[in-house]
């Protein structure tokens, strides 16, 4: 089976989207998708498959360095049971953070099913069934907010620890493998710099920049950014950049525009807020 796909929406956005009740928020958590089908056949026996994010075998290393542990905690002794679980997988810990429920099947009986069962439904069951597997602090079910009070204080936490943005999702909305969907959407948090031009290529079809900003009394690499269909540039201009976080260097970077208004000693790392993986 192939996850489903969520459109990007603008953070702005956000303030709407949670205002709509039934749509619930959940912290976007910045690991490795991946889903987890597990099959218990009778006899003690159980199975766990893991795949990424296009339905193919996860063999990205950082990843699949925890599948051994993981398979343990999604033990299920169930002679006939099916499930496929979706979430992301914090490759710093191993931490496997459950957000849906794809499918599910106890004996002859399937109760959820692709296309069909709704989101508040389907979290209903995961709340259930999650404390059933051995787990051992390995595998947890994603901080949901559904009401006005609980949706204020996640994005107030989400936000206070850094994280990287939210999951709006409608509560009657059918899990859609393979397809990019409407109904829920992820919304990142968008930030910008003010960086030095330290060094740039250019070509009739390519270029790109690295960028520093000073750290005390020392100028800073903090990545590097694309020129492509950008104004020019010279070493020692200021520029605008947008980027999604920083873990030391910017991630996602874009060129916005030169900043003929700024000068370079205003360039500091402490434009930089503190970036957390760290799941509320």
């Amino acid at each position: 089976m192939k996850p489903m796909l969520y459109e990007n929406a603008s953070i702005h956005e956000l303030p709407d989207l949670a205002a709509d009740e039934q749509v619930a928020l959940e912290q976007k958590c910045d690991g490795v998708r991946v889903l987890a089908e597990v099959n218990a056949a009778g006899n003690g026996s159980c199975s766990v498959k893991f795949y990424g994010a296009h339905g193919e075998p996860v063999r990205f290393a950082a990843a699949a360095q925890w599948f051994s542990k993981l398979s343990a905690a999604l033990y299920w002794p169930d002679p006939d049971f099916a499930i496929m679980l979706d979430g992301e997988l914090m490759i710093e810990d191993g931490t496997f953070v459950v957000f849906d429920l794809p499918y599910l099947r106890f004996g002859e009986v399937t109760l959820s099913v692709p296309g069909e069962t709704e989101f508040s439904e389907r979290r209903r069951m995961l709340s259930e069934i999650l404390g059933g597997f051995p787990g051992g602090g390995m595998v947890r079910l994603v901080t949901q907010a559904v009401s006005p009070a609980e949706k204020v204080a996640l994005v107030e936490q989400v936000t206070a620890n850094g994280g990287e943005g939210f999951m709006a999702k409608r509560l009657d909305s059918p899990y859609e493998p393979g397809r990019r969907v409407q109904h829920s959407v992820k919304c990142k948090f968008v930030y910008t710099a003010d960086v030095i031009v330290h060094s740039f290529e250019r070509t009739s079809t390519t270029g790109s920049a690295r960028l520093r900003v000073w750290d005390g009394d020392e100028l800073r690499d903090v990545g590097g950014c694309s020129l492509i269909g950008k104004p020019q540039v010279k070493v020692g201009d200021v520029i605008e950049v947008a980027y999604a976080n920083f873990r030391g260097a910017m991630n996602q970077p874009r060129m916005l525009r030169v900043r003929e208004d700024k000068r370079a000693e205003d360039c500091t790392i402490g434009q930089f807020p503190v970036y957390s993986k760290e799941v509320v």
